[in-house]
This record gives C-alpha cells, structure tokens and sequence, in this order.
C-alpha cells in the first residue's frame, strides 16, 4: 500500500510549465483484461514507458507514440477483477500522463 501511494505522489509531482502544449498528454483504459490503455497528447515519435500497477501486480512495458502523439498498448496485468488499477506513462521527451482506475468492488466494507 505504501508502494502505491508513494506511486500516486510521484505522479502528482508538476512536471510541466504553464506554457504546455494545446493537448496535455492523456490516458485512457480501454480493456481491463488484457489491459489495453490509449495515450493523446504525447509527442510525435515520442518513447513511451507504461507502468501498470494492479492490486499486488506490477508490469512495465514501451511503446513509441505516432506522428500525432498517440499511441495504443496492451499487456497481461493478471489482476483481478476487485483491484484498482493505476496506469502512467512518461515520455522520453517530457511527456507524462496516468490514469487511475477504481474497482467496482473497491471501497469501505458495507456497514453491519
């Protein structure tokens, strides 16, 4: 749990100045299994690393964004259905985005 919140400031961290790009980078989950997520905003040709963490599981993978900054990843998380799923990605130029994802069966235990 400390793993995932250290993640989760890390993310928050500013990483851009006030002069950014028209469209900041961005992501989206398409499928949770496989994991599928779109990247927008990205630089062109940019490299792409994704770090997927979901409940315990963790995968790292590349990809590189096309002439229009986007790009479309997929991979085997293996998490299950109960996890929530934190995805980033951060570009070889600067670029940074992330997307969390809260399970449908995540949250406070029902009251008795």
């Amino acid at each position: 749990m400390a793993l995932f919140a250290l993640f989760l400031v890390l993310l928050a961290l500013p990483t851009e100045s006030s002069t950014a790009a028209a469209q900041r980078p961005a992501l989206r989950v398409l499928t949770r299994e496989p994991l599928a997520v779109r990247g927008t905003g990205f630089r062109p040709a940019e490299k792409v690393r994704l770090t997927a963490l979901g409940g315990i599981k963790r995968r790292v993978g590349q990809t590189t964004a096309d002439q229009r900054g986007t790009f479309k990843a997929s991979f085997r998380l293996g998490a299950d259905r109960t996890s929530n799923l934190v995805v980033a990605a951060v570009g070889s130029l600067g670029s940074r985005a992330h997307v969390a994802v809260r399970s449908r069966g995540s949250g406070p235990p029902p009251r008795k």
